[in-house]
């Protein structure tokens, strides 16, 4: 058995499976999914830790990770993707952390091929082919499209080639993405 860690780059979402062990306190500018998929991984935040198959967590909320030596899958979305704007909208409307989908007993290391190709529908039957609550405002999705094309832009140059300053750009796309603009660019 090959239990060597992968990694899918996949259009505005990243799977990584393997063994992480156990993790310091960190973020991710990215809406993310874990998921253990042999047994329960321990996931906690700043105030709150759980034990589960799954948990997802919301952009910019520090947590630390253990997988206690098992394979997890690990799914980071673009917070401007459409996966990541249908899962907030129904799983983290109040909190930044959500656990025990109810159909996280579906999960096994059958699904990691599944998960690789970013096909992770299954534990949400009720979600496919949904689509999001609101698209994103067309200059913060302008302006992600920059930073993703054009990394060494300053804010106040993406700012001005999206004719507002670069004050309404900060606010604008903190409100838009939930995560502040210099969080997201690092």
């Amino acid at each position: 058995m090959n239990d060597r860690p992968k990694l899918h780059i996949g259009p505005k979402q990243i799977t990584f499976i393997g063994n992480i062990g156990r993790t310091n306190l960190h973020h991710h500018a990215a809406v993310t999914l874990l998921i253990g998929l042999s047994g329960e991984i321990e996931v906690s935040t700043l105030d709150q830790s759980a034990q589960c198959r799954a948990v997802l967590v919301d952009a910019n909320e520090p947590h630390t990770i253990d997988c206690k030596g098992q394979t997890m899958a690990a799914i980071f979305f673009e917070i401007d993707s459409n996966a990541a704007i249908i899962l907030k909208s129904q799983f983290l409307k109040s909190f930044a952390f959500f656990t025990d989908f109810p159909t996280s007993h579906l999960l096994t290391k059958k699904n990691e091929q599944d998960l690789l190709e970013g096909r992770f529908d299954f534990l949400f039957p009720n979600l496919r082919n949904k689509a999001p609550n609101r698209e994103l405002d067309s200059r913060i999705t302008h302006c992600i499209e920059l930073v993703r094309t054009k990394p060494d832009l300053s804010q106040q140059m993406l700012a001005e080639q999206l004719n507002i300053s670069a004050s309404r750009l900060t606010h604008l796309f903190k409100s838009e993405t939930g995560t502040p603009y210099r969080r997201y660019k690092l």
